[in-house]
């Protein structure tokens, strides 16, 4: 039960991990099937199979699980190469478990509201934040806000998570850039021109926020194709969002 707390944390804090199972024994070995161990970042998080060679080997192969994202089936013997100390055969099930992306919105004007429509259509979870009751209150991914203060509470945001700010006022869009910088999110974009990130850094500045924290900020978002419409703008931003997620 252990392993599979951990598990919940690790996926709702947005971090990934690997989930090593084994699943047939033959012969002597510490431990029995469908012991389980969960590794982060490398190391084990929580449960053993049993130390020694084969744990250090299925750390390196989990690394390489996650890397690939497909999970794998291994066979460790007892012929001196790739066995166990004690002797036996062990076969182990290799998972990668890794956290949904989701995207937070500030904003459901006119770039908000298509932004969240075409990151919907990728497949991704959508959360759109605004204090206006008017806006999407028949859109069951809208989280009606009572001010800006901490727009983020209670969401757990994570490292696989993105945020963009694209609220209805300057005021609002820096109130929610500095609860954005106060998270882990993996992604912090700003809608605005290059005189409006001017503006919000140097207030930041003055209040404390170091250079290594703003740099999160990815602003003016959005990839540079010649958007102009609310439309074009949201699709740059939907497509600088996939870049970032796949690595390119």
């Amino acid at each position: 039960m252990n392993v599979y707390r951990k598990v919940m944390e690790m996926l709702a804090a947005g971090d990934s991990g690997v989930l090593v199972t084994l699943i047939k024994v033959e012969g002597s070995s510490p431990r029995t099937p469908g012991t389980k161990m969960l590794v982060i970042d490398g190391v084990v998080a929580v449960g053993t199979i049993g130390g020694g060679g084969l744990e250090q080997e299925m750390l390196r192969l989990a690394m390489e699980v996650l890397t690939s994202g497909e999970a794998k089936l291994v066979t460790y013997a007892e012929d001196g190469v790739d066995g166990l100390a004690c002797g036996g055969r062990v076969s182990v099930f290799l998972e990668p478990l890794v956290a949904d992306y989701r995207l937070f919105v500030v904003g459901y004007g006119h770039v908000g509201r298509v932004l969240a429509g075409l990151a919907d259509d990728c497949g991704w979870q959508v959360t759109v934040l605004d204090d206006r009751k008017q806006a999407g209150e028949t859109e069951g991914r809208f989280l009606l806000l009572e001010n800006y203060d901490d727009p983020f509470a209670g969401l757990g945001v994570g490292k696989r998570d993105f945020l963009i700010i694209a609220g209805h006022s300057h005021e609002v869009d820096l109130q929610a850039l500095r609860a954005a910088l106060a998270t882990s999110a993996g992604f912090i974009g700003l809608l605005g021109s290059k005189k409006k990130k001017a503006a919000f850094f140097s207030t930041l500045t003055r209040e404390g926020i170091d250079e290594q924290q703003l740099a999160r900020v990815v602003t003016p978002v959005g990839l540079d194709i010649g958007a102009r419409t609310p439309a074009e703008i949201a699709v740059s931003i939907m497509a600088q969002l996939i870049e970032y997620q796949r690595g390119v």
